[in-house]
């Protein structure tokens, strides 16, 4: 670990004796994590996502809170939860009133507010594990909008109100290892199919106030690159916005892409602290982690611009070059040698809310024209 979250009351790793939301529990302080939480008396409201999968008739929205009650229950979590769910006539976002701050079952902060939840996008770590700890199912029923509100990105998309398992009904899913937007509002399905629930406590209404983990920073931009501009105007526009931002080291810094010759993290060197966005979260164990073109270690994505705001565009996606970080591209993978900008070639690229660096997606390089950007590194 890079740094100590410290999570008053919250036991260690996994919740050893499980006091992560029990109003009566002690004011201990645990290392847990990446990001440094300073202790308080009083404990935060876990997130989870239930272990157990459920079709669109959840018994209504009372019947989903009984869910989440119930996996709380069974994993031996204290406090009471609701299942982040909107229907037609009620937003999520309504029904977490008067609560705040929300951790992950490990410690890692999830989020902080409603407000910068919903209007921020602000999201610290995916919530991506289960009640048991486990890695969760990474799709899950919520018919929610980024901002709360119930969506209608794949029609009506709450199963009536929760209340049907009918395949000729629609709901819409969040993912559960993404952030901004897409943890809630990604995709849709049909109401026979099966996903888990996320639930959110709300017996707490206490700040989460982030000490940043330190490190090298990382940001992805906050305006569209043109592949044609080639490696030197990815280079220019991640330093334009460190600069604006008042970043240290701004003119140093370089886009995170692959050319036909050479990887992209051959472009940085490794050896050296990890990266570390800028709100402080950091993104890997280690800067080599980060890049294994295995298993790359990967905690949270990459999703903050260099000022500190979070992407909010529904299919931001940042071009890389290449399938891993340790791989070349090819003419096919990067717009002809990051010389064109049109259908006559393809792009490697990376959807930014996700937690995967380089997910292996592949498109037209102008298919994302209006919302492709460039992961932005310091060298």
């Amino acid at each position: 670990m890079i740094a100590g979250l410290v999570c008053g009351a919250c036991g260690r790793m996994g919740f050893g004796e499980r006091r992560g939301a029990d109003p009566d529990a002690s004011s201990d302080s645990d290392a847990l994590g990446d990001v440094a939480l300073p202790d308080a008396p009083s404990p935060y409201n876990l997130a989870f996502v239930t272990p157990l999968s459920f079709n669109g008739d959840l018994g209504g929205l009372a019947g989903a809170d009984a869910k989440c009650d119930a996996a709380a229950i069974a994993a031996g979590l204290p406090g009471h939860y609701r299942a982040w769910l909107s229907t037609p006539t009620v937003d999520a976002v309504s029904r977490f009133a008067g609560a705040r701050g929300w951790v992950r079952l490990d410690g890692r902060p999830f989020a902080d507010s409603l407000t910068s939840l919903t209007v921020q996008n602000q999201v610290f770590f995916p919530i991506m594990f289960d009640a048991n700890v486990g890695t969760a199912v990474n799709v899950a029923h919520t018919g929610t909008n980024a901002d709360g509100t119930h969506s209608l990105l794949n029609g009506e998309g709450t199963c009536n109100g929760w209340t049907s398992a009918s395949a000729t009904r629609n709901v819409t899913v969040g993912l559960t290892n993404h952030a901004t937007i897409h943890w809630t509002n990604a995709a849709g399905g049909t109401c026979a199919q099966m996903f888990p629930l996320y639930c959110l406590g709300t017996d707490y209404n206490r700040p989460l106030a982030i000490v940043p983990a330190a490190g090298r920073k990382a940001f992805v931009s906050k305006a569209n690159w043109d592949p044609a501009t080639g490696l030197a105007g990815g280079d220019a526009l991640c330093r334009s916005e460190a600069g604006s931002a008042g970043l240290a080291n701004a003119a140093a810094f370089k886009a995170l892409l692959a050319t036909p010759s050479a990887s992209a993290a051959s472009r940085f060197d490794d050896t050296l602290a990890t990266w570390v966005r800028t709100d402080g979260v950091p993104l890997a164990p280690t800067a080599r982690a980060y890049f294994d073109a295995v298993t790359p270690q990967t905690t949270a994505s990459l999703d903050v611009h260099a000022d500190g705001t979070y992407n909010d565009q529904l299919f931001g996606v940042a071009y890389t070059g290449a399938l891993t970080p340790r791989g070349s591209g090819t003419n096919a993978t990067t717009c002809a040698s990051w010389t064109v900008n049109n259908a006559s070639a393809n792009v490697a690229f990376s959807d930014v809310a996700g937690s995967t660096l380089f997910a292996g997606y592949t498109a037209a390089c102008n298919r994302w024209g209006g919302t492709s950007f460039v992961y932005c590194l310091e060298p």
